[in-house]
């Protein structure tokens, strides 16, 4: 009976967290209205926050498509991905990734990255876990995840792993991430 009580209090624990951190208020971009294809207003408003000359890598970045308008905020962009042709036509137009890479192993210098991008990639990959690991072992100190996974969508694309909330947030302290 003990272990069950200190299960249900492990859940409950993180359910709380998880609580907080949804009442955090909606963020919006100054630029709402003009964002590329998958970034959200929320993550965009990061993006700005970041001081000039600052490092965003973008993990999945298919076509390339964030390229122009992460540096159009005055930031460095290194888009990566596991493909330069896996990605729709008109996606290809965009000049496609920086670096062909695993984002398993991804092939960077400990704590060099300023920001990490990363959206509807993680549901993709063989071991997330792994990948989350790498993202914290190239961000810098003070260093910034932003991005999203699959829930509740099907199957698709031969994806492997669509989290909760709660699946999200234990990848992330499993990684040693600190999640605000």
């Amino acid at each position: 009976s003990m272990t069950v009580e200190l299960t249900q209090g492990y859940y409950q624990h993180d359910l709380d967290r998880l609580h907080a951190l949804l009442k955090l208020p909606v963020t919006q971009s100054s630029r709402s209205s003009k964002l590329p294809y998958h970034m959200q207003a929320g993550q965009a408003a990061m993006l700005e926050k970041l001081p000039a000359g600052s490092t965003v890598l973008e993990i999945g970045c298919g076509g390339g498509q964030n390229r122009a308008y992460v540096k159009s905020l005055g930031l460095e962009y290194v888009g990566t991905d596991i493909s330069k042709t896996r990605v729709f036509d008109w996606l290809q137009e965009f000049g496609g990734p920086d670096v062909v890479c695993d984002a398993h192993f991804l092939p960077f210098k400990d704590q060099s990255i300023d920001a990490v991008y990363c959206t509807a990639v993680f549901e993709h990959l063989a071991s997330p876990n792994l990948a989350a690991s790498e993202v914290a072992r190239v961000l810098k100190p003070g260093g910034v995840f932003l991005g999203n996974v699959s829930f509740m969508e099907p199957w698709h694309d031969n994806s492997y792993f669509h989290m909760s909330p709660l699946g999200v947030l234990r990848l992330l302290e499993h990684a040693r991430f600190n999640v605000e």
